[in-house]
């Protein structure tokens, strides 16, 4: 498992947000997560990746749809694009 970081692609610090988030990362980039809330985390915008039985390549178009997702919805996303460039 891995934690990420995504409070900063959140519209307001809280659970709804994250619940939002998370909703449009399942529905249009069909990438699933456990969000943060659902995992005890401190503060809405972590979410859990679990990654251990997923392919490469997998990972790779993964990473691509969660860029896409968030230019669609016009999210700052530097950290990911460099995720993508490895």
């Amino acid at each position: 498992f891995l934690w990420i970081d995504l409070r900063k692609y959140l519209s307001e610090r809280s659970w709804e947000a994250e619940k939002t988030l998370w909703t449009g990362l399942a529905k249009d980039a069909k990438v699933l997560f456990t969000p943060g809330k659902d995992c005890h985390a401190k503060a809405p915008g972590f979410f859990r990746v679990c990654f251990a039985w997923v392919p490469e390549q997998a990972l790779v178009i993964a990473v691509d749809r969660i860029v896409r997702h968030l230019r669609k919805n016009q999210l700052d996303i530097p950290m990911l694009k460099n995720l993508l460039a490895e």
